[in-house]
C-alpha cells in the first residue's frame, strides 16, 4: 500500500499573523552565540552570526555582556517566575531590546548600551556554549534560549 506524506496542520502559511505586521508564529532569533559569564547571571557574546540581526546592527561584538532583555535585568531571573521573564527568541518579525555592558581594554567601568533588534526566523535558535571554547548544554539556559 502506497503511503503519502500528509502536511501537518500547524505548518500553515503565515496568514494567521497576530500583532505586528510581518510577525508570524515562526520563531525568530537575533544571531548571537553566548556563553555564561561565570559567577554571574549574565551571558557573554561568543560569536556574532554573519548577516543576523545583531550583526546588521553593527553594535554587538564578542565579549559584550548581555545584562537585560526588554528592560528585564537577568540578575532578577532567579526571583521572577519564568513565565514573566522575557525570552531572547520570539516570533519572527517582533522587536526585542537588549542591554549590553562593554568594558573597553583597560577600562575600569563598562559602557552600557541598548540595541534594538528585530527577530529573524533565519537565525533561530540563538545558541549557547559552556565556555568560550566548547559547546554544551545547560538545561536552565536552554530554557532561556528556546521558546515554550
Amino acid at each position: 500500500g502506497g503511503r503519502y506524506p500528509v502536511a501537518s496542520p500547524n505548518r500553515q502559511s503565515p496568514s494567521m499573523n497576530r500583532g505586528m505586521p510581518g510577525a508570524s508564529e515562526t520563531p525568530g532569533g537575533i544571531g548571537l552565540v553566548f556563553y555564561r559569564d561565570a559567577g554571574t547571571p549574565y551571558l557573554l557574546v561568543k560569536e556574532v552570526v554573519p548577516d543576523g540581526p545583531a550583526f546588521r546592527s553593527g553594535m554587538v561584538y564578542p565579549g559584550d555582556r548581555l545584562v537585560a532583555i526588554n528592560d528585564f535585568d537577568l540578575a532578577w531571573s532567579g526571583t521572577t517566575p519564568r513565565s514573566q521573564q522575557p525570552q531572547l527568541p520570539g516570533r519572527h518579525g517582533t522587536p526585542v531590546t537588549l542591554c549590553f555592558d562593554r568594558t573597553a581594554d583597560g577600562g575600569q567601568y563598562p559602557e552600557r548600551f541598548n540595541v534594538n533588534l528585530v527577530r529573524d526566523g533565519a537565525f533561530y535558535p540563538d545558541r549557547l556554549s559552556s565556555s568560550p571554547y566548547r559547546p554544551f548544554s545547560d538545561p536552565e539556559l536552554n530554557d532561556l534560549m528556546s521558546r515554550k
